[in-house]
């Protein structure tokens, strides 16, 4: 049985990706075309995953680097290429900038470097408040990294809980310092995050 190709999965992604942003100004419909392939696409995967190929194989990456990569690059074409045809195709420029076509009605010169400075200011304020979400929305919610924190914490108490019940069969003398450090500060985690739940409910 042939293994399912995720590298194949992801470059789809990635160029239906690469349409949707950088030419949605051309084409409005291409992001609702976008979703209704992607719901269609997600049952089908969904059963060529399950009963049409075999599993993928398992591997620990810390991210999907060079696929993010790409569509951070896309990302920043896709405001430039938007803003683009925004200022050179659009009908209703007149009203939102009309000090600046009455002196492109005169000279042209002026009007093409008027547009490409009207081009890069907006551009520039997309990309600064595209960069400002990113780095002030988290990528994990916090009760997420609580969660995280938690099991970490809990799997290390558990780790040092073993190693000292070997110690002792062992007959080797156990001393309170060892259960120092932050492997036991797990429960007052905990009581965190109870209180903060009831402060919640209440």
């Amino acid at each position: 049985m042939e293994q399912f190709d995720v590298d194949q999965e992801y470059m789809k992604l990635v160029i239906q990706f690469g349409f949707v942003v950088v030419f949605s100004g051309a084409c409005r419909l291409a992001s609702i075309a976008a979703l209704l392939n992607n719901i269609f696409e997600f049952h089908l995967d969904s059963n060529k995953l399950l009963r049409a190929s075999a599993r993928p194989r398992a591997v620990a990456v810390a991210d999907i680097a060079p696929w993010g990569l790409m569509m951070e690059v896309l990302g920043v074409v896709g405001v430039v290429s938007n803003c683009g045809l925004l200022l050179l195709t659009a009908p209703t420029l007149d009203a939102y900038v009309p000090e600046f076509l009455e002196v492109s009605r005169v000279d042209s010169h002026t009007w093409a470097i008027g547009t490409l400075l009207l081009l890069v200011i907006i551009e520039h304020v997309l990309v600064a408040l595209r960069v400002f979400i990113q780095y002030t929305v988290p990528d994990v919610p916090k009760d997420v990294r609580m969660q995280i924190d938690d099991e970490m914490m809990r799997e290390n108490h558990r780790v040092r809980l073993q190693a000292l019940n070997d110690m002792s069969k062992q007959g080797v003398i156990i001393s309170p310092d060892s259960f120092s450090g932050p492997a036991s500060e797990w429960p007052s985690l905990e009581g965190k995050r109870r209180r903060k739940k009831s402060f919640i409910f209440f």
